[in-house]
């Protein structure tokens, strides 16, 4: 985060300095213009010269509102320069982000363990770039309180599929099974959350 507003500070810095010096170079191009026209009074000049001094000595007000300016600029600036795979890229992460307060949420239910019978088990688990890597120690049987997404991940995860085959009385053509779904293990909420 430092190193980000380090760079934001360099880059507002840059640009107050380039603005500054455009300042000047537009002060100077004014400043030919007015040497170059021999018509203006020397009473004028004068009135001039202390105008522009006025304005070179600015408030603590006018500056916060530059920067203010000058931040608005550059936001806008990065908006139009914004590619629609950046802003997808960032309604995705809302919508992740999203998903993960739901998931986030407490629920309790009984773990249940099919193979072996009766068993429990041990594992890590983290899902989303925001959760910190933590293990969870379950037993058959037991009541646990558990976020959201690891009941997800014990109910829909942890199963595999049978598949068989077996040979048509009739035709004497092999016939295939597949997709019936046998549950390693299992967490029946105790709350009405879908799962």
């Amino acid at each position: 985060m430092s190193k980000k507003k380090d760079k934001e500070k360099e880059e507002l810095l840059e640009e107050a300095y380039m603005y500054q010096i455009e300042e000047e170079e537009e002060e100077m191009e004014e400043e030919k213009k007015k040497e170059d026209a021999p018509d203006v009074k020397p009473a004028e000049k004068k009135k001039e010269e202390k105008k522009g001094q006025k304005d070179e000595v600015l408030t603590a007000k006018e500056i916060e509102e530059f920067h203010e300016w000058q931040a608005e600029k550059k936001r806008k600036e990065e908006e139009a320069k914004r590619s629609p795979q950046v802003t997808m890229r960032q309604d995705a992460m809302k919508n992740l982000r999203k998903q993960w307060e739901e998931e986030s949420k407490m629920v309790t239910g009984i773990f249940r363990c099919h193979q072996p019978k009766g068993g429990g088990v041990k594992f890590p688990f983290y899902k989303y770039p925001w959760d910190e890597l933590k293990w969870y120690e379950m037993v058959d049987g037991c009541i646990y309180t558990v976020p959201l997404s690891v009941a997800r991940h014990l109910r829909n995860n942890c199963a595999f599929e049978v598949h068989a085959t077996a040979v048509d009385p009739e035709t004497g053509q092999p016939l295939v099974t597949v997709g019936r779904r046998e549950d390693r293990m299992s967490f029946e909420s105790n709350e009405f959350a879908t799962l």
